[in-house]
């Protein structure tokens, strides 16, 4: 591996270049080994739980609260973990909500 900043050959283990001292681009299996060090792995589990349980209480209880709530709890799943499931959790969130306040207007006129 070569460094970016000097050109000057370098082990892959390394995470500065001991020539300039500039920090090297890290490889996939120390990115997993920082992860693992800072407990990153498993942290965003609770976005997509909250998110579900969000959405599914817009289509019951106060659909503009946990429909918003729902949306961005799909955001942060987007930040953490993965990019096709928030948005999922945001378009459920979204039909459930509009779906819920449907609901609670037709419940009012009767």
């Amino acid at each position: 591996m070569k460094c970016p900043t000097c050109g000057i050959s370098v082990s892959k283990r390394n995470l500065t270049c001991h020539s300039c001292e500039a920090e090297l681009p890290r490889t996939a299996e120390q990115e997993m080994a920082a992860t693992a060090e800072s407990g990153g792995g498993g942290g965003g589990k609770i976005f997509p739980i909250l998110g579900w349980v969000f959405a599914i209480l817009s289509l019951f209880v106060i659909p503009i609260l946990f429909g918003i709530a729902g949306i961005v709890m799909g955001v942060f799943t987007i930040k953490r973990r993965s990019k096709i499931h928030g948005i999922i959790i945001i378009i459920a969130s979204i039909v459930l909500m509009i779906l819920g306040s449907v609901i609670s207007a037709l419940m009012m006129m009767v």
